[in-house]
C-alpha cells in the first residue's frame, strides 16, 4: 500500500525547492552589481569590474595625470574574486607598482559605492578604500 502525503505537504516541498531555487538565482544577479566602471578617487583612476568563469576581476583603465609616471592603464589590480552572498572575498590585490599580492574582500555599501578592504599579512592590518560608480 502506498501512502501519499497530504496535498499541504507536498505544497510545502514545492514551495521551499522554488524558494532554494530563486535564491541561487538572486544571489547570482546579485554578485553581478559588482560589474562596470568605478571611480577610485585618491588615485583619481578608473577600475573596471568584469566577470569572468563564475570569477571576479579588476583592472586599471585610466590612470589620473598625476600617477601616469607610476601606473599604466589596463594593468590587473584585483583578481579571483568569488561573492559569498554578502561581499566578494577569496582573491588577491595586486599593487601596482611593486607587484606584491595582497588578500582583498569588496562589498557594495549601495549601489554607487564599493568598500575595498585590503589586508596586509595578518587580518587586523588593513586598509580601506572607496570606489564610486563612474
Amino acid at each position: 500500500m502506498k501512502i501519499q502525503a497530504p496535498f499541504f505537504a507536498r505544497r510545502i516541498v514545492h514551495g521551499i525547492a522554488i524558494l532554494l531555487l530563486l535564491g541561487s538565482w538572486s544571489s547570482g544577479r546579485n554578485a553581478d552589481l559588482i560589474l562596470g566602471s568605478w571611480l577610485f578617487p585618491a588615485r583619481q583612476s578608473t577600475i573596471e569590474v568584469y566577470r569572468e568563469n563564475g570569477q571576479y576581476f579588476g583592472r586599471i583603465v585610466e590612470v589620473g595625470a598625476a600617477y601616469q609616471h607610476k601606473l599604466s592603464g589596463n594593468r590587473l589590480l584585483f583578481t579571483n574574486l568569488t561573492f559569498n552572498g554578502k561581499e566578494w572575498s577569496g582573491g588577491k590585490l595586486i599593487h601596482p607598482s611593486s607587484g606584491t599580492h595582497y588578500d582583498v574582500a569588496i562589498q557594495l555599501t549601495n549601489s554607487y559605492t564599493l568598500n575595498v578592504t585590503v589586508y596586509k599579512g595578518l587580518r587586523c592590518f588593513q586598509k580601506n578604500y572607496q570606489l564610486v560608480r563612474k
